[in-house]
């Protein structure tokens, strides 16, 4: 199977990569701008982040000052 063979579209990144549930996973999905709260509340502003679920690349988001914004979305999401 080529797949075992390429690396993961999150950690190829060099980001720090962080899990979501679904339901955050759904708000991603919208491109919804999230609170700077739980794994996401220690980002200074500038920091990005691969958000996962499910083992997917769903997005990458940025802190801003005030919340952690989408800087892209990926519909569908990729492995």
């Amino acid at each position: 199977d080529i797949t075992a063979l390429m690396t993961p579209a999150a950690p190829a990144l060099g980001l720090p990569v962080i899990p979501v549930d679904e339901a955050t996973a759904q708000l991603v999905a919208n491109g919804r701008v999230l609170n700077a709260e739980g794994p996401l509340a220690g980002l200074s502003a500038g920091d990005q982040v691969a958000l996962t679920n499910d083992d997917r690349l769903i997005a990458v988001y940025e802190r801003a000052v005030e919340a952690v914004r989408p800087a892209t979305v990926i519909p569908g999401g990729v492995l």
